[in-house]
């Protein structure tokens, strides 16, 4: 019994995937918005996000080049019409930093949420809009992030990219040179990025962080990326003859961190600090060195990079700076990988899909995205409803078609019996009056054969009461016989109809149960709107709707059911029909057999002193 519900279980499951998998699909490619003409899919894959991480969002590139995008002549000035959404169709915030559809680039930077667990994410680059306007995003970075230097300008002084605005208000350094994302800015040994202190960039006891791509053109004793100075308390980044290193003092007590393995000369490398309990250093993701500090000094002095003055004359770096990024915290080391390998030219973070356009999606995928949208909205006993009927819905097509393979197996079976039947009877008559058991004859399904053996059994079971007398059987023995075969044909009726009334249970009950969802999600829907006493159609509207799916579900769950259940059921008559029409034709043929033994071919011109006085 046990062996039975697990097989039937199983076989559900299987239903279950075969129903749902192009649902899925379809739904997962919908369409976000018939405005847009064309997508590109992207694909995310990041380390794992830790639980201590997991409501952090990161951003990470986009790069579209001539070789994985030829459509930069579909796009509007200034990308205007660029949408990044997730799967789900929610959108994501978006910075262009540069566009050049002549040089065939576009960099664009995206805030994606990070999951725990999650290690791969999708996501759709929409564009081809006539009418869209351009919805660029300054707060995509997270509250904690205070500084961020994209160097996309080609010249003057780079922009503060965060929500914050802490533009640099001097910089003589080249804009407008090739970075590792787009521009980035050339340090001549001379030049020097200063930003005026403010409360937000001053360093507190919540810690610090800092991320730069660096590419060093000398070699020197100290090349310095960073500092910050109040008094006898200083933060200074640098590199000392091209090893990277971070010290940190608070009057007389200092703490310095150098990495092990050098920078590489002319070449770009991300280097990263993370100021907290200790003092960490990550190149290119990896952990590089750590030292304890207890804890960060308050520093509320100017910030200047490239130089530890503004004369850009001390300890100033020669080389190349990229992606400049401040933060209020320390980060994790997770947070520096994923950095290091987002933002990297030779990434295999982000794979590039291929480009579709609306017509290629299909009416029938935004459909299924909006009901998907819809079935997002469906209260707690909605979902409920909906899941019991669905499992109902499971339990009657997993019955359809199992019931459908059976009756397959049977009319096959029974339309390669029926040809042989009449030569057999005679033969395997013989055979079981002498007392020989019939043998099999691989129709494990059949019908016809069932009540064929059932009725060759009932005539062994009458020679055996009878003595062994023959063929010469009474009316008696005859109704015994049909008895047999009628009682095969209910067992066989029986085994075409087993488990036909879950999919009746299917048909009557899955209407009421989503009717009784819909009911529900619309006393819901009423009694919200009467306590936030707001009423119009955008909030009347996505309630009833959602409530209204229950009672679709209700009725695909039926419709098919009804119709699959009239189609076996005229099957099985007709089955049933040809088992009676058989009874009929197998007491026929027993009744001419007995005939014959009873009035043997060749004796039929015995004289008249031969029969016996009544014949006479």
């Amino acid at each position: 019994m046990r062996e039975a519900c697990r097989r039937r279980l199983g076989a559900m499951l299987v239903t279950l995937a075969m129903l749902l998998t192009p649902l899925i699909a379809s739904a997962a490619s919908g369409w976000w918005n018939g405005d847009w003409q064309y997508r590109k899919a992207l694909t995310l894959k990041l380390p794992a996000a830790p639980t201590a991480v997991a409501q952090l969002s990161v951003v990470l590139p986009i790069r579209l080049h001539a070789g994985n995008f030829s459509y930069f002549q579909d796009l509007q000035p200034g990308a205007a019409d660029v949408r990044f959404v997730t799967e789900d169709g929610t959108p994501l915030k978006h910075q262009i930093e540069l566009l050049d559809p002549a040089a065939g680039l576009l960099v664009a930077w995206v805030e994606v949420p990070m999951k725990v667990g999650v290690t791969e994410q999708a996501i759709w680059m929409y564009y081809g809009n006539s009418r869209a306007t351009k919805s660029e995003e300054t707060g995509l970075y997270d509250a904690d992030q205070i500084l961020v230097l994209h160097f996309g300008e080609s010249q003057g002084v780079p922009r503060d990219a965060t929500l914050n605005r802490y533009d640099p208000t001097a910089a003589n350094v080249q804009l407008g040179v090739p970075g590792v994302i787009g521009n980035g800015a050339r340090l001549d040994g001379h030049s020097v990025i200063r930003v005026v202190a403010r409360p937000g960039l001053a360093l507190a006891s919540s810690g610090f962080s800092f991320a730069a791509w660096v590419r060093p053109d000398s070699d020197s004793p100290r090349a310095v990326l960073y500092s910050q100075a109040q008094g006898d308390r200083h933060l200074e980044i640098g590199l000392s003859h091209l090893r990277l290193y971070a010290e940190v003092a608070n009057g007389s007590h200092a703490n310095r961190v150098e990495s092990t393995a050098p920078l590489t000369l002319g070449q770009w490398q991300h280097a990263a600090v993370s100021l907290g309990s200790e003092l960490a250093l990550y190149i290119d993701g990896a952990p590089a060195g750590t030292v304890a500090t207890g804890s960060s000094p308050s520093i509320s002095g100017d910030v200047l990079i490239g130089a530890l003055d503004e004369a850009g004359g001390a300890g100033a770096f020669t080389g190349q700076l990229d992606e400049v990024e401040l933060s209020k915290i320390p980060r994790s080391s997770w947070w520096a990988r994923v950095t290091a390998l987002g933002q990297s030219p030779q990434t295999t973070v982000m794979e590039y899909g291929k480009d579709e356009s609306k017509g290629t999606a299909g009416k029938f995928a935004a459909y299924l995205a909006m009901m998907s949208n819809l079935l997002s909205q469906v209260s707690l006993d909605g979902l409920a409803v909906i899941t019991i009927t669905a499992l109902m819905g499971l339990a009657s097509m997993q019955v359809l078609f199992s019931k459908a393979a059976l009756m397959r197996r049977i009319e096959r079976q029974d339309g390669e019996f029926i040809p042989t039947f009449r030569e057999r009877l005679p033969r395997e008559v013989g055979a079981t009056m002498a007392g020989l058991k019939v043998l099999g004859a691989g129709y494990d399904q059949s019908g016809l054969y069932a009540m064929y053996r059932a009725g060759l059994g009932g005539l062994e079971a009458v020679a055996a009461v009878s003595g062994g007398s023959g063929l010469k059987m009474s009316s008696e023995a005859f109704e015994a016989i049909r008895a047999a075969l009628d009682g095969a044909l209910v067992e066989a009726s029986n085994r075409m109809n087993a488990r036909l009334v879950v999919m009746t249970i299917a048909i009557a009950g899955a209407p009421f149960l989503g009717l009784l969802g819909t009911v529900v999600g619309v006393m819901i829907t009423f009694a919200a709107i009467a306590a936030a006493g707001d009423v119009n159609v955008n909030t009347i509207a996505p309630g009833v709707a959602a409530a209204m799916t229950a009672t679709v579900v209700g009725l695909l769950v039926a419709i098919p059911s009804l119709f699959g259940y009239n189609w076996l059921a005229t099957r099985i008559a007709r089955r049933t029909s040809a088992m009676e029409v058989f009874a009929d034709e197998f007491v026929s043929g027993l009744a001419l057999l007995a005939l014959a033994a009873r009035e043997p071919r060749g004796q039929g011109s015995a004289t008249a002193a031969e029969r016996p006085a009544h014949a006479a």
